[in-house]
């Protein structure tokens, strides 16, 4: 066996992350780093400008996951998934499916 290391990730950047990009399967998953709790609004948009679905996400704060389930008849191609902070500050995330 070998000796129990310690890790010091050192201050991780506040950020939110699509994991694995291009997706697998039917969801999206988002790695929320470091933002403030409350409701996120997201909404997945096509190369068209439309709204091909919005979800409403409780975050408790912290680090950690959260899972936006997509409809199995959305095509392959490139969106934007646009998230809102309870604080109004707005992300926008190129996603491959």
């Amino acid at each position: 066996l070998s000796p129990v290391v310690k890790v010091f990730m050192g201050d991780l950047k506040a950020s939110i992350n699509v994991y694995p990009n291009p997706l697998i399967g039917e969801n999206i998953n988002l790695q929320f780093i470091g933002q403030p709790a409350g409701n996120y609004y997201a909404r997945l948009i096509n190369s068209a400008g439309q709204s091909m679905s919005s979800n409403v996400l409780n975050y408790g704060g912290g680090n950690s996951n959260q899972i936006i389930p997509l409809n199995k008849s959305l095509a392959s191609g490139i969106y934007q998934l646009e998230i809102v902070s309870p604080d109004g500050e707005k992300y926008i995330i190129k996603v491959i499916r």
